[in-house]
């Protein structure tokens, strides 16, 4: 049976069953495979699995669904595909035989669903992470400067993100041609740029530091292929 291996740090740390019908992948608690992380939307994505072929197909995601690093609305997966979801990376296998600790996608259980690997206990805006295959044509991305998700970057791949921790929004992020435009989400609390708050829409430039709560992010442009 078809199934999703969930990888962290190129361990596996989870499986989970592909039945033949539908499986729902999201936040939300009606999905058959559960990620809670701000990084994945309500209803992220569906696997259709039949006895020929699986096929994923984005619900309209606010980060959007990437198997090998491109972007998709609906594709056919093949063995050992490589599927990014928000924070989450899961590899397709067309046949999985190994049963330690596998989850079936069927079971709608909260033990089913794995911890955000970049979630903390704390009060901390949570931040969805990737990081680029190819640092020669990478998108622009945000660099958490501080605090639990150290290091970690937010490939802005979408043409609309947003952020803020939990179910609170706090800060948009739109792609234009002007570049990236930064602006407070209705209701949020204040975001400082470079030091000062963040009254109106601000164009970001490289290097520009927001800060929501604690937490600071480093903008940095997009960087372009260098060599032929």
């Amino acid at each position: 049976m078809p199934a999703l291996l969930l990888i962290r740090k190129g361990e596996i740390i989870d499986r989970f069953l592909l039945p033949e019908g539908g499986v729902g992948i999201g936040s939300g608690a009606v999905n058959q495979i559960q990620l809670k992380s701000p990084s994945v939307s309500e209803r992220h994505a569906r696997i259709f699995t039949s006895d020929a072929c699986s096929i994923i197909k984005d619900l309209n995601s606010a980060l959007g669904t990437f198997v090998n690093d491109r972007f998709i609305h609906r594709c056919e997966l093949r063995d050992n595909d490589m599927i990014l979801i928000g924070s989450y990376k899961l590899r397709f296998q067309y046949d999985d035989h190994d049963d330690r600790f596998l989850s079936s996608a069927n079971d709608n259980t909260a033990d089913a669903a794995p911890a955000d690997p970049l979630s903390s206990a704390s009060n901390q805006p949570q931040i969805a992470a990737a990081k680029s295959p190819d640092r020669r044509n990478r998108p622009a991305q945000l660099l958490v400067l501080n605090g639990i998700n150290e290091g970690q970057r937010l490939l802005l791949r979408a043409q609309r993100v947003v952020l803020g921790k939990e179910k609170r929004r706090e800060l948009i992020i739109e792609a234009s041609e002007e570049g990236y435009t930064a602006s407070l989400a209705p209701g949020a609390s204040e975001v400082l740029l470079n030091g000062a708050p963040l009254r109106e829409p601000m164009v970001l430039g490289h290097t520009d530091e927001l800060t929501l709560e604690d937490t600071t992010l480093r903008f940095e442009a997009a960087e372009s292929p260098t060599g032929s």
